[in-house]
């Protein structure tokens, strides 16, 4: 049943573009795949801001490419370009995507060559860069990393413990059922030890540890290799998901341990 007022979901099976305005036809039973239409989507592009009233809702569709062609009609007219972004598994909500603004980046080149201080967009790379930067510095006990160290190892508040982060990083490979390595590498982000503050001895084994940054995903390679490495004697495989929304005061990160249990 459609629900009333700001939740309320539109089926878009029966859109068209007449006399410059969206025109559409709501029915519940029809649609399969949902789209949240995201704030930045609406701010960045007026077709967007006159399509939904609120900061956030659902719209419905028969298709995925349905929905991509309505996406496509909307940058044609509105001031940005709009994309459709996958949803990350741990995000709760109903949608199969979300609806986000996509402006031009300027990476290569600044927005305006012409003015005093040159402006450019963020790459997926540099992105990835911050968030990395934010979990292994300093390069000794780093706060998040430390912090989440000293759960996992159960100290107490007296017991202090510093986490070195390894210079010589390490490469782990997949190997089949006769011991023959395979094509499969993967090169952690950073490798931790920690050890008693004042006393310089060990506890516990090295912390393996990818960083993923806002939406980016990990690779099916890695998560194999992840699983794999987690069943040696001594080593922890941790993933951590970095979100910068809140920057430049706050930051947020997900850790997570990849059980070795689950390796096969």
């Amino acid at each position: 049943m459609c629900k009333d007022g700001d939740d309320r979901q539109l089926t878009l099976s029966d859109w068209k573009y007449e006399c410059d305005q969206y025109q559409y036809t709501s029915d519940c039973q029809k649609s399969t795949f949902i789209v949240e239409v995201k704030k930045s989507a609406i701010e960045a592009n007026s077709r967007v801001d006159k399509l939904v009233e609120t900061e956030e809702r659902f719209l419905k569709y028969e298709s995925r490419r349905e929905a991509e062609i309505h996406t496509e009609q909307l940058t044609e007219r509105g001031e940005v370009r709009i994309a459709l972004q996958k949803t990350a598994p741990q995000d709760n909500t109903e949608a199969d995507v979300y609806m986000i603004s996509q402006p031009e980046r300027h990476i290569q080149d600044p927005v305006n060559p012409s003015a005093d201080a040159w402006k450019f967009g963020v790459g997926a790379n540099q992105y990835g860069a911050i968030g990395e930067a934010l979990i292994t510095s300093p390069g000794s006990s780093p706060p998040a990393l430390t912090y989440y160290i000293e759960q996992d190892l159960e100290c107490s508040e007296e017991e202090k413990i510093r986490v070195r982060l390894k210079s010589d990083i390490a490469r782990s490979e997949c190997y089949d059922e006769g011991g023959r390595s395979q094509t499969k590498i993967w090169i952690p982000d950073c490798i931790a030890q920690a050890e008693r503050r004042y006393e310089n001895e060990t506890i516990g084994g090295e912390y393996w540890c990818e960083i993923k940054t806002g939406n980016a995903s990990f690779e099916r390679s890695q998560i194999d290799l992840m699983k794999q490495k987690a069943t040696e004697p001594g080593i922890t495989v941790i993933k951590a998901r970095v979100e910068l929304d809140d920057l430049p005061k706050q930051y947020s990160v997900r850790f997570h341990k990849i059980d070795p249990d689950c390796h096969k």
